[in-house]
């Protein structure tokens, strides 16, 4: 979280994360998050978010293997979460590796043939095509996240490799996984095994299976959820303590 009317440091942040700090100088990029009126439509003028002045902000380049110095300034009076998708960065700047990928195959027949009649004892009950899902709530394992208590699902141990995360989608909805301030290494997808894919951010397919490995090494609360914002507000997430 920036703090509003304030500066942040990136260097600052990796020299306190024990992460090698880069050099001192000039950034090779300031990011200014402000507050703006944008035309979004002809006579349609409304006032947003603004990064370096502009609605979406601009593009940022970075070479492969090549250490990168960003700071962001928070003009606004509010505070900002600041969230990096694409890039390993520490934990206090929130976001490691992230990329969103979906093959073409690979969906499970078993899977397939539960949602589908999930979804046809919907129609059966008189919901219209295109709302035959008629959701309420997203689960995990049967049960949605409680927005209201904000419970802890599951206190993981810290430092150990948790094997075989195993991701069964019974719907046909594509959901971006995401896990919150870690990596996790792809072990299987859509039926195929797989190795050295690091990701904190994977496309689950409809009716597709996805297994994952990864080692609780940063302390504290991590959110695990669709990255669907919509779904999350309906439960699809959960919340681990690595202890």
């Amino acid at each position: 979280m920036l703090p509003s009317s304030a500066w942040a440091d990136s260097r600052a942040t990796l020299a306190a994360g024990n992460e090698s700090a880069p050099p001192a100088g000039k950034p090779d990029y300031d990011i200014t998050i402000g507050t703006g009126l944008i035309e979004v439509a002809p006579g349609r003028i409304v006032s947003t978010t603004t990064y370096n002045g502009q609605f979406p902000g601009p593009l940022l380049r970075f070479r492969e293997g090549q250490q990168t110095t960003v700071d962001i300034h928070n003009h606004r009076d509010v505070p900002e979460p600041l969230h990096w998708h694409g890039q390993f960065v520490p934990p206090d700047i929130e976001g490691d590796a992230a990329h969103h990928f979906l093959p073409d195959a690979g969906v499970d027949p078993v899977l397939k043939t539960r949602g589908e009649a999930a979804m046809k004892a919907s129609l059966a009950k008189g919901m219209p095509h295109g709302y035959e899902v008629g959701y309420r709530l997203f689960t995990i394992n049967g049960q949605p996240y409680d927005w209201q208590t904000k419970p802890v699902t599951r206190t993981l141990d810290r430092g150990k490799r948790y094997r075989r995360l195993r991701m069964h989608n019974v719907a046909d909805d594509i959901h971006p996984i995401h896990l919150h301030r870690n990596s996790f290494e792809i072990t299987r997808f859509a039926g195929q095994a797989t190795a050295g894919v690091m990701k904190d951010v994977a496309m689950l397919g409809g009716y597709q299976r996805m297994d994952v490995d990864f080692v609780a090494n940063r302390p504290g609360l991590t959110l695990f959820h669709c990255h669907q914002q919509l779904h999350m507000d309906y439960g699809f997430m959960v919340l681990f303590d690595m202890a």
